[in-house]
């Protein structure tokens, strides 16, 4: 009862999806400790260990972390100093169709992917759709901006009016690179 309360408010304040990204990034968390939002220095922090949200205004019934288990802000802070090119951000509808389209083009192939992965191009980096995704639909019209040293494998910083963050590439294999 209490999560459909929780579902029903935030679709009605216009944050369905992104209470629904959210609860995803802690689901997709490797680390128990991560499995939750917490609040530093008045920003509130959604992380899985492979990105980093710091929201100015927080969504609101978001399960809490035990505790602050790091500090994110210092993490995400180098790659606000250290941004490059940037990087053309599909929206949410085209992120969902592509990740649906991967899925259904491996699938036929005979293969399986762990996750799908998002190239932005020869010589930047590449992503799970997924996180993207989810931080497309947490911070709608949010600019990124992939590292200057080392564009392909450095943290893509993004930003927006109601956040701002970092998420980390995935190394791209000799025989994936620029599918």
């Amino acid at each position: 009862l209490r999560e459909g309360i929780a579902q029903q408010a935030a679709k009605t304040a216009g944050r369905g999806n992104a209470r629904k990204s959210a609860l995803h990034i802690f689901k997709t968390s490797s680390r128990d400790d991560l499995r939750g939002a917490w609040e530093q220095d008045g920003k509130q922090i959604l992380c899985n260990g492979y990105l980093a949200i710091a929201l100015n205004s927080p969504i609101n019934d978001l399960p809490a972390a035990e505790n602050q288990t790091f500090d994110a802000l210092i993490c995400i802070e180098p790659a606000s100093r250290n941004s490059g090119a940037y990087l053309p951000v599909p929206t949410a509808a085209e992120l969902r169709a592509y990740i649906k389209y991967r899925g259904a083009e491996l699938k036929a192939e005979g293969m399986k992917e762990n996750f799908p992965l998002y190239d932005f191009g020869d010589g930047l980096p590449a992503v799970d759709a997924r996180f993207l995704l989810d931080i497309v639909e947490i911070l709608p019209g949010a600019s990124f901006r992939a590292s200057s040293h080392r564009p392909d494998i450095g943290g893509i910083y993004f930003e927006s009016a109601d956040g701002f963050g970092i998420l980390l590439p995935v190394r791209k294999t000799a025989t994936r690179k620029s599918d």
